[in-house]
């Protein structure tokens, strides 16, 4: 092999290995349960109003900075296809944010509501709503990491 040829085939190996590397250093975060207003105490609300402020929040923007630095680590070495994966799983992370930060308003809107009418709003009245962290409300296909793990 010539020597141009093989810093070439060792650059663009090291853009894969850098990429594949990086890929999975960058774990979508655990999307919290988003409780129905309807029956959720004050307690829980606001607990998962502050996980999801406190913690899944800035963990995606981790999740978004991981991305962009793995663009940066490979940089002009990226294929298209790198590219444009790289822009889904950014675009699917703030997607599910929004969409999980549009349900939570929802529940919140259901509480006040409830509050509003005056009813007991001190006891849960949903079954099995401890949990803060989980599945979440969104579909897998919006896992921005590629797979149907929705654990991330």
């Amino acid at each position: 092999m010539k020597s141009g040829t093989r810093v070439i085939f060792l650059s663009l190996l090291l853009a894969t290995g850098l990429a594949q590397a990086g890929h999975a250093e960058c774990e979508f975060p655990k999307r919290p349960v988003i409780p129905d207003g309807k029956t959720v105490s004050r307690d829980h609300l606001l607990e998962v109003i502050h996980v999801f402020k406190s913690t899944f929040q800035p963990e995606v923007r981790s999740f978004q900075n991981c991305i962009k630095n793995e663009q940066i680590a490979v940089g002009d070495l990226a294929t298209s296809e790198q590219t444009e994966e790289w822009t889904a799983r950014h675009d699917a992370a703030y997607q599910i944010e929004e969409r999980l930060a549009g349900l939570l308003n929802q529940a919140i809107r259901d509480f006040k509501a409830r509050e509003a009418a005056g009813e007991d709003v001190s006891g849960d009245t949903e079954s099995g709503t401890t949990a803060t962290t989980g599945t979440g409300t969104a579909p897998d296909a919006d896992t921005p990491t590629g797979d149907d793990d929705t654990s991330r």
